[in-house]
């Protein structure tokens, strides 16, 4: 019984090493604005917060990445589109490229987030990008829509 439990659990951190790996793994999808200038968007984030201040939508992700990963993007610059006619341009952010220390941080970003963002106030949506993306991209719209609307 000792051993069963103890391979169980090996064969389950196996997985999620690996899982975790191949989340990392492909190549960044190039139907979204990838913007090699930080700067530009770290200017945009650090200004003051007025009804004149746009809203702003950031993936940030590594440069490997799993199906998921890859469909929170699609799904999302998708939304954005057809929801707000290109007022709103997902910004994807590789955290494993130099040049975004300043936006990473402000933002408070780990790892892999989708957040939308109007001057200081900010909406994640990380786990509904995750849970949606790939089962229910209708769903991860509105809640893009209902996090977008409330800013």
């Amino acid at each position: 019984m000792k051993k069963s439990l103890s391979l169980l659990l090996l064969v389950a951190l196996v997985s999620f090493g690996l899982h975790s790996q191949s989340c990392s793994n492909s190549p960044k999808n190039p139907s979204v604005e990838n913007d090699p200038s930080s700067q530009v968007i770290d200017d945009q984030l650090l200004a003051t917060n007025t009804k004149s201040t746009p809203v702003e939508a950031y993936y940030f992700h590594f440069t490997r990445r799993c199906v998921t990963c890859q469909a929170v993007e699609t799904v999302t610059a998708e939304a954005l589109k057809t929801l707000y006619g290109g007022k709103i341009v997902l910004k994807s952010i590789n955290l494993d490229e130099k040049g975004h220390e300043a936006l990473v941080k402000k933002l408070g970003i780990n790892g892999q987030t989708l957040v939308v963002v109007k001057g200081t106030k900010k909406t994640e949506l990380t786990n509904e990008g995750f849970m949606y993306a790939r089962s229910n991209p209708e769903k991860l719209k509105e809640a893009i829509k209902k996090a977008v609307d409330a800013l």
